[in-house]
């Protein structure tokens, strides 16, 4: 299981852009339902505002349709009324391709802890690309300073992966800077 998560976070980071929007689950995140692509929909806009306006009506609408999909699930308990709905409904017959993949173990899961663990991530590719240019100045001395402290120097890159090397980045919970420190962690 941690290999598909690793797997599924380096998609993230260097597959898919911010445009990408990869609609998942949360405990399974090599359960990839769908990715909603707003790369054309931001080339028609005619403003950031009018893109902005445009791509959060996309998101929740696609947010809207899975929830539905979930919520028909969830209400279909024989095997004949899931295909009905598999062949009728789109996000229904993703959802399904989708846990076919599983192994039996995960099966057990209802249909409402498959719902309550839909998410949404944004691709990072472009951030991770902007960091590395960002950190690379920097790289060499940081990594001798690890070395002096006998730190592996190889750990300088996890500034990439919480951060992006983004100076100014703060997290949802309040982690701040390139390493997402925590205030009560120092």
């Amino acid at each position: 299981r941690l290999r598909e998560t690793v797997f599924f976070w380096a998609r993230v980071y260097a597959e898919f852009s911010s445009l990408q929007i990869i609609l998942h689950d949360d405990l399974h995140p090599e359960l990839i339902y769908d990715v909603v692509d707003l790369r054309a929909l931001q080339e028609k806009s005619k403003s950031r505002a009018a893109f902005a306006s445009l791509r959060m009506r996309a998101i929740t609408r696609a947010h809207q349709r899975y929830d539905h999909a979930f919520s028909l699930l969830e209400r279909t308990h024989s095997p004949s009324a899931r295909e009905r709905l598999r062949k009728r409904n789109p996000e229904v017959r993703r959802i399904l391709l989708a846990r076919d993949r599983l192994t039996r173990t995960h099966l057990k899961h209802s249909w409402k802890s498959f719902r309550e663990g839909f998410r949404m991530q944004p691709g990072l590719r472009e951030y991770v690309i902007r960091g590395i240019q960002d950190i690379d100045p920097y790289l060499p001395e940081m990594e001798s300073i690890f070395e002096a402290l006998k730190v592996p120097p190889s750990l300088v890159r996890i500034a990439l992966v919480e951060s992006s090397f983004n100076l100014d980045a703060v997290s949802r919970v309040g982690a701040t800077g390139v390493w997402q420190f925590m205030p009560d962690s120092g």
